[in-house]
């Protein structure tokens, strides 16, 4: 055992993009492996955290994944959960090439 301070950070990261892309479905299977059948959009926001234990640097992070509504009628205020963002995920799938082309608009 090491007398080293555990070292912890926070990062705030979101997903982007249309509706029915799979972000959800990306954070089910990152966080919790779990893959759901049925479709359900993301209302505002969806926070879920996960953390991530960094044995090499002796310390830990603290993801907090915020998946974002992809519909229209949240284009105004999906801006105010960008601040203190980390990083940022735009998803697009590959067999609808229009979900591409809306992250190069963006």
């Amino acid at each position: 055992m090491s007398d080293e301070k555990e070292h912890q950070y926070i990062l705030k990261l979101v997903l982007l993009r249309d509706p029915a892309v799979g972000k959800t479905s990306l954070i089910n299977q990152y966080v919790d492996h779990t893959f759901e059948t049925d479709y359900r959009p993301t209302l505002g926001a969806n926070i879920i955290a996960k953390e991530i234990k960094m044995e090499k640097i002796n310390g830990t992070t603290k993801l907090i994944i915020w998946d974002i509504a992809g519909q229209k009628i949240y284009d105004l205020s999906r801006k105010m959960f960008f601040q203190g963002c980390s990083g940022a995920f735009f998803i697009y799938i590959i067999t609808r090439e229009s979900t591409f082309e809306h992250i190069e608009n963006k």
